[in-house]
């Protein structure tokens, strides 16, 4: 899966692999806050540390994450994608699957 800066291409699968998963959660991040230095974003940092990134950003990206991969991730899960890192583990896992 390549991923671009254009997320308006709809895609319907779960990306395989975490360096794609990564670059597409900080993409889809960008999308919604486009003040947001993607590149500066540390896998890391939970998400609510985000400069101009709130709780609604957050409903907007799991709507965008469902849209664009197909993956609906259930409130009890959230805690598992506060960082990139866990967000591009979680895309590329079973974990949503249980």
């Amino acid at each position: 899966m390549h991923v671009s800066d254009d997320t308006t291409q709809t895609t319907t699968a779960a990306p395989s692999d975490l360096e794609t998963a990564h670059a597409l959660v900080k993409v889809m991040i960008h999308r919604i806050a486009p003040n947001l230095d993607r590149e500066a974003i540390d896998r890391v940092e939970s998400l609510h540390d985000l400069p101009d990134f709130d709780s609604l950003d957050f409903v907007q990206l799991m709507s965008l994450v469902a849209e664009l991969t197909g993956v609906v991730v259930p409130p009890r899960d959230y805690p598992l994608i506060i960082t990139i890192e866990g967000f591009a583990a979680y895309l590329t896992s079973d974990a949503r699957a249980s």
